[in-house]
């Protein structure tokens, strides 16, 4: 049940959409904050962040595995310093990472899966996603937010917590700062769960995932030489900096790629041989 206020009657998804200039394009961040970092008496001891990282990735790499990413893969690392220099945090200890996407959306939603994913496996968890727009997710469920819900007023509210969005009530929370939003959704969560509608507009989003990412793959046969054919079935992900180096190239790149050194007969002598790449629909695109 939905306790965060009145229905909102918003008319634009565009609402939220106000860019930062301290935020890269096409990335998305995310910081995960266990319960325990709230509550801690010991805040400089990292070995239970450790811990909670290690079982984090061991629990979605079923998803994750067999999947190619656009420029770089879903990745977590622990906080270094208190004062860590994650745009989603301050100075708690967490989990964060970043997605850069380039032109493949599909990365962005995969991502918003995984996470809600690790909400639900580890639900002693609060989260936080943003990309270059801000807060994403409130764009998505815009016509279902509370009239109250401003992006001058959305700072530290905006979470996922046991595979649900929450949205820290103004009445309860007038300018929230994140350690008292941590703090409140760990005792008052039933009260900053989402309205209904807006579970549904952000689950709907991301229901078909991981299906709809691995339709969204392709294989291709290519003539390789043998050295690359071997390093690409070590590691086939290496196909997405193959691609970002065609698809961006520049001139001096250019220059250095005329030389064909492993391709061209006047160049090494290396068998060249015929094998099947996977690659997303995306970077087939940017390479034809």
């Amino acid at each position: 049940m939905a306790v965060v206020g009145e229905s909102s009657s918003f008319c634009s998804s565009s609402f939220f959409s106000h860019k930062s200039n301290r935020l890269p394009d096409d990335t998305v961040f995310y910081a995960i904050f266990p319960d325990f970092i709230v509550s801690s008496t010991t805040p400089n001891d990292l070995s239970p962040l450790q811990s909670l990282h290690i079982q984090i990735i061991q629990s979605i790499s079923p998803f994750t595995t067999d999947y190619i990413w656009q420029h770089e893969p879903f990745n977590l690392s622990p906080s270094s310093t208190p004062k860590s220099s994650c745009v989603c945090s301050s100075d708690l200890r967490h989990l964060h990472g970043k997605v850069r996407l380039g032109d493949n959306l599909d990365d962005e939603w995969l991502t918003v899966f995984l996470l809600f994913q690790i909400s639900l496996q580890f639900p002693s968890l609060s989260i936080r996603v943003l990309d270059t727009d801000g807060e994403f997710l409130l764009i998505e469920a815009a016509f279902h937010l509370p009239r109250w819900v401003s992006p001058e007023n959305s700072l530290n509210r905006v979470f996922i917590r046991q595979s649900d969005v929450h949205i820290v009530p103004r009445n309860r929370l007038p300018t929230p700062s994140l350690a008292d939003s941590l703090k409140f959704l760990v005792n008052c969560g039933v009260e900053s769960r989402a309205f209904e509608s807006v579970q549904k507009a952000v689950k709907k989003k991301i229901s078909d995932y991981p299906d709809r990412a691995t339709r969204n793959m392709h294989s291709v046969r290519v003539r390789v030489p043998v050295s690359v054919a071997q390093v690409l079935k070590k590691e086939p992900c290496m196909i997405s900096i193959a691609v970002e180096g065609f698809y961006d190239r520049d001139i001096d790149a250019m220059k250095f790629a005329a030389t064909m050194e492993k391709f061209l007969d006047k160049g090494k002598d290396e068998e060249l041989v015929c094998v099947s790449l996977k690659m997303s629909r995306t970077m087939y695109a940017q390479l034809v």
